[in-house]
């Protein structure tokens, strides 16, 4: 989907990229990667939907190791950026560039971004905000609150040296 509905919907995908159920002939690294799927996961979610992921079990009904270690690896990243998915509904645009929107009431912005932005975060569609507006800014998992300034470019957020996760990195932008 490349932009937002106001209306529930699911996206129903697999971690086998050729099939619903296992396929022993599979190598572990055509399986989608816990980066794909996080990445997919928020996507998603930044446009009102949620995510259904299959898991093809073998015949025995184990779960093979390379599908669960990608569950494992999103369980790990929401426990950490959970904040960011559970509760919240689609902003006023879904994204930008490598970035990711999602609301949670009237006060709380989180922006995701997919891949570790470096020192600074600048996050363009908030350049028109007034300054007043924002009361803090926080890196899920990291401790804190970020430094940040609102320019003409948008709000720019100085980031912390450590990555809190592996994967996509959410931004709580509290009013």
């Amino acid at each position: 989907m490349d932009e937002i509905f106001d209306f529930p919907w699911e996206c129903c995908d697999a971690l086998d990229p050729t099939s619903w159920g296992y396929n022993k002939r599979l190598p572990d690294d055509k399986y989608m990667s816990t980066d794909q799927l996080v990445d997919h996961l928020v996507d998603i979610v930044s446009k009102g939907g949620n995510l259904l992921i299959n898991v093809g079990p073998r015949a025995d009904g184990t779960i093979p190791e390379a599908q669960q270690e990608r569950l494992e690896g999103i369980g790990k990243w929401l426990g950490i950026n959970g904040e960011a998915i559970y509760g919240t509904r689609h902003w006023d645009k879904f994204g930008e560039d490598n970035l990711r929107f999602t609301s949670k009431g009237e006060k709380v912005l989180f922006t995701v971004s997919l891949d570790w932005p470096g020192e600074k975060l600048t996050i363009k569609s908030l350049k028109d905000w007034d300054k007043s507006r924002i009361k803090s800014i926080k890196l899920l998992g990291a401790e804190g609150v970020l430094k940040w300034d609102l320019t003409n470019e948008g709000l720019i957020i100085q980031c912390p040296a450590e990555k809190p996760c592996e994967h996509a990195f959410a931004f709580k932008i509290e009013q």
